[in-house]
């Protein structure tokens, strides 16, 4: 792969099969900054074609042009119009009641933030303490978190505020050059992970018994795929898709193409935010859902296998539907969720602010008491930069709070932080009362329900219920076992032990894991376990 730097004159670079052409701004406009380019081929190379065989007309993975084919966007069925119609309404109004208490949000904002940023790292098995993650990705000291785990939220988080930059910015246009710089960050300081940089061999997931149980394309296929999703990104299609149905597909793109050695599953979830954040009317920490997939991992997994249920790379035959229908539901249950934080969030600091105002201390002051609510400790710095005042304020504020009894210190020095009291405690229970079970309450638990995979009498189904283990998703974990209890709870789920996504392996690996698994199997062309016929 070529990387130059652009100059200030038209330029056209062709190494072997890349090509590269941009023009400059004219004489007497300002031409951008210098950045790394990395070139864009206009069409795979010649190694990555296969042959089709007469009297086929489209060879599988190919279209009958003999070109690479990414999944297509299916037809959408009336019960996910019906949802996207429903998430369009609650999106404005959350969108509203976002604008109308902008006041007070911040801190709501700053949580939300790095809960899906925790999610997210959590799904690959990184697993940290909510106050840990807000620690890290507001650039503090987290006590109790390992250097791996602290490595790939804060580049978690360095990928996302790029995000937020792309989607300002008036000259994005999809290009692999943009994921490839996200996915430098994804996988910072993680070597074998290429950063920056797209698999050059072939990996194969497999589960915790050494089964394989998915296949991306070939190496050799990964850049011309992604350059064909890009292509879709950019097409008249994509703009007509609605803005969820368009960053679904984006989403699954990255998770089955599988374009990286490691972090594909977390590149997935931010092609998918970054999608939502190009158009969308929310704020990126109330659009995104990463925090739904966390909680509801084993279906998040299960739809994404439903998509390929042969367990491999198959366009021709899969179908994306089963991923799209749980998509638009996990989008509008991850909405009313937001509506009803956003309903509790506005009682709780109208009596913080009440509080801190007995206290004889600013509106400001209520933001730490809010916080401590959440159960996220307040800390020096973090309130300065928040609020924008000096170490000598922020630290009064604090410890008149504390004097209180609002706020309980805990730690020395610089490294002290505020919790909650009992007293504080005492107060949001009173004055919050016994909440009584509302419309939003009852629409959550039923798309709570129905956002379990569904196990019906389709042919996709119950050739993925009868595989010796379940497919696991191109992200890069093993979906539920068959026949386990539905997962799926309004509380917070973790996944069993905190495991790893499963062990990419590159063809030696397999070699060796096949003939420990099946030692009467041949090891010189090793191949999965065969799938029992279809019914």
């Amino acid at each position: 792969m070529q990387i130059w730097h652009e100059e200030t004159t038209r330029q056209r670079y062709t190494p072997l099969w890349w090509f590269y052409n941009r023009v400059v701004p004219a004489r007497g406009t300002r031409a951008p900054a210098p950045r790394a380019i990395i070139a864009e081929p206009l069409s795979p190379p010649a190694a990555t074609r296969r042959a089709i065989p007469p009297n086929d007309e489209a060879h599988r993975g190919y279209d009958a042009h003999n070109r690479l084919m990414i999944y297509r966007l299916p037809e959408l069925d009336d019960a996910v119009r019906r949802q996207l119609a429903d998430l369009t309404s609650v999106r404005h109004e959350l969108a509203q009641q976002l604008r109308d208490a902008s006041g007070w949000t911040g801190s709501l904002r700053r949580v939300a933030w790095a809960e899906a940023i925790r999610s997210s790292t959590a799904i690959e098995g990184f697993n940290t303490m909510p106050e840990e993650a807000l620690a890290i990705v507001e650039r503090g000291e987290p006590r109790h978190t390992d250097a791996a785990t602290v490595a790939a939220i804060d580049g978690y988080r360095r990928a996302m505020d790029k995000v937020l930059v792309l989607a300002a910015s008036p000259d994005f246009d999809w290009r692999r050059s943009d994921l490839l710089v996200l996915h430098a960050d994804v996988a910072q300081g993680v070597a074998r992970a290429r950063p920056g940089r797209f698999r050059d061999h072939a990996v194969h997931l497999a589960d915790g018994q050494g089964l394989i149980v998915f296949e991306p394309p070939p190496a050799a296929e990964v850049a011309g795929l992604t350059g064909e999703m890009c292509a879709w990104l950019r097409s008249d299609e994509a703009s007509a898709t609605p803005l969820v149905v368009r960053a679904a597909m984006a989403h699954l793109h990255v998770a089955v193409i599988h374009p990286w050695v490691d972090g594909n599953g977390r590149m997935a979830r931010i092609v998918h935010s970054l999608v939502l954040a190009r158009e969308g009317e929310l704020a990126a920490p109330f659009a995104s859902i990463e925090g739904l997939l966390g909680r509801h991992t084993q279906a998040y997994y299960a739809a994404l296998a439903g998509v390929s249920p042969s367990g491999k790379y198959d366009p021709v035959t899969g179908d994306a539907r089963p991923w799209l229908r749980f998509a638009v539901r996990a989008h509008l249950l991850q909405a009313l969720e937001h509506q009803r934080t956003l309903a509790e969030a506005g009682g709780r600091f109208r009596l913080c602010t009440r509080l801190a105002t007995e206290a004889g201390l600013p509106e400001r002051a209520a933001s730490a008491l809010d916080q401590a609510l959440l159960g996220l400790p307040s800390r020096n710095d973090a309130y300065r930069a928040e609020h924008g005042v000096s170490r000598p304020t922020a630290t009064r504020d604090l410890v008149t709070l504390e004097r209180r009894g609002l706020l309980q210190s805990r730690g020395q020095g610089r490294a002290v932080e505020y919790v909650t009291s009992d007293a504080l405690v005492e107060a949001w229970a009173e004055a919050r009362g016994t909440p009584a079970l509302s419309d939003i309450d009852r629409r959550i638990q039923e798309l709570a329900v129905g956002l379990a995979p569904s196990r019906d009498g389709d042919d996709r189904a119950r050739v993925a219920e009868r595989r010796p283990a379940a497919v696991a998703s191109a992200a890069g974990r093993a979906a539920p076992v068959p026949g386990s209890p539905p997962p799926l709870s309004l509380g917070p789920q973790r996944h069993p032990h905190g495991v790893r996504a499963p062990k990419v392996m590159d063809n030696a690996e397999r070699e060796r894991r096949n003939h420990r698994c099946f030692p009467t199997r041949s090891t010189s062309s090793p191949s999965p376990p065969t799938l029992p016929a279809s019914p």
